[in-house]
């Protein structure tokens, strides 16, 4: 969720700065701003789309920022589930007390009903 919104409000974000502080927009369409926010936050920066103006430069530095934070937590994340899995530690929690489930590996049907039972005793 906060992914998807943060996409969003960018979106609307680099429009707004393109449109208002850039003698040539490089970004008219609400479309091509989320693809550039996209492509930017990824970090992969294709260079098909440059900004228009410095105000967008800094704008689209921010994001790159943004986008090296929000990748680095998230794989710190997902290499902390898999290492505890390996250790037989179980699930982590992450700030809304919902358990997490990360599914790696090659899933077999004893792997799958093992998994399902012991998902079961935990809901109950």
């Amino acid at each position: 969720f906060t992914i998807t919104s943060m996409l969003f409000m960018f979106t609307v974000f680099v429009l707004l700065v393109e449109q208002t502080f850039s003698t040539k927009p490089a970004v008219r369409y609400p479309h091509m701003a989320l693809y550039w926010v996209i492509v930017t936050l990824s970090t992969v920066g294709y260079g098909d789309l440059v900004p228009g103006s410095e105000v967008s430069r800094m704008v689209l530095m921010l994001l790159i920022a943004i986008g090296w934070l929000v990748m680095s937590v998230n794989l710190a994340k997902i290499i902390s589930l898999r290492s505890m899995k390996d250790y037989g530690l179980g699930g982590i929690r992450f700030g809304s007390n919902k358990l997490h489930v990360l599914v790696t590996g090659t899933v077999t049907f004893h792997g799958l009903s093992d998994f399902l039972r012991e998902w079961r005793k935990m809901n109950l």
